[in-house]
């Protein structure tokens, strides 16, 4: 991975201080935030998933990724077909996923669901 790379700074402004999902071997690039998963950990708890899918060779990619190589190519395809994510950020080699919130019991699943349960803040019928 290069030490700098200006989109980094494209994908920061992009996510504020959501919480995502991260590429083993990108995260501490975006680490400054409370939540920060290493992928494809805690995906129904992230609101962005931050990928660098560079051209290494199949070998070195268990290494920067953490993970083995097919299983995260499988990941990266259940993103692709997941109604609750869509990209909204791809420039070679870098793909951001943000999670979508469409139904109700998508909105379940959510940081503002525990919030306005909390505050008491939700029709009976949720």
């Amino acid at each position: 991975m290069p030490v700098y790379d200006y989109r980094e700074n494209e994908i920061r402004a992009l996510i504020g201080n959501h919480s995502v999902s991260a590429q083993g071997n990108i995260g501490v690039h975006f680490s400054q935030r409370e939540q920060i998963y290493r992928f494809p950990n805690k995906l129904a708890e992230s609101d962005y998933v931050i990928l660098w899918l560079n051209n290494s060779t199949k070998n070195s990619i268990e290494f920067y990724v953490q993970m083995h190589p097919d299983d995260y190519l499988k990941r990266i395809e259940n993103l692709l077909v997941d109604k609750h994510f869509k990209i909204v950020y791809w420039d070679a080699p870098w793909l951001v996923f943000k999670r979508e919130v469409k139904t109700k019991d998508d909105i379940r699943d959510t940081q503002v669901f525990a919030r306005m349960k909390a505050l008491g803040k939700l029709e009976p019928n949720y």
